[in-house]
């Protein structure tokens, strides 16, 4: 005779749902963070954030060049352009 084995069933508790957390606590934890994989977030996130505003400036010197006697800056604002453009992407994007 062969005998069978009844499987037994456990029973998992549910954690309870969490409510979601304001905005304001959000950032709050963010900004006052020492955990290192949320700094990382913070700096790829701020880091991504001044590639695409330097890459805005980019396209308004791109713009400038794109066929001579057109002006849509004026040449101390193109200068200022090239300035602002350098160090963001040096300073603010390369950097971190």
């Amino acid at each position: 005779m062969t005998q069978t084995r009844q499987s037994e069933i456990r029973l998992v508790p549910v954690s309870p749902r969490r409510t979601p957390a304001r905005l304001g606590t959000s950032v709050l934890r963010l900004i006052s963070t020492t955990d290192h994989k949320d700094i990382g977030v913070l700096y790829v996130t701020t880091s991504f954030g001044f590639f695409l505003v330097a890459g805005a400036l980019a396209m308004l010197m791109r713009g400038e060049l794109a066929q001579p006697g057109m002006q849509l800056v004026t040449t101390e604002q193109y200068n200022q352009l090239v300035s602002v453009h350098g160090t963001l992407m040096l300073l603010l994007y390369a950097t971190p």
